[in-house]
């Protein structure tokens, strides 16, 4: 017949104190004020702007790539969809 293997009541209070102490202290990121990360994205297109520009974006095995293709203006769904 096995015996059953009982902790040790300081051991499993030790443990216990170990565990919560861990889950108490955080990740580790200390709290930081505002970090200046230079000027602001150029280039975007809006849209609605009558551009003579389209962006579209292929999937591929490596992520996302963007192809511009030129238009007469703004476009319907399915004008979109043929540029595919």
């Amino acid at each position: 017949m096995t015996r059953l293997r009982v902790p040790h009541p300081r051991r499993a209070a030790f443990v216990l104190t170990v565990l919560l102490a861990a889950g108490a202290t955080g990740c580790g990121i200390g709290t930081t004020g505002p970090v200046q990360a230079g000027a602001p994205a150029s280039g975007v297109q809006r849209p609605g702007d009558g551009a003579s520009t389209v962006r579209l974006y292929f999937a591929g095995p490596y992520g996302t790539s963007p192809v511009t293709r030129s238009t007469d203006g703004p476009l319907a769904h399915q004008q979109a969809l043929d540029l595919l």
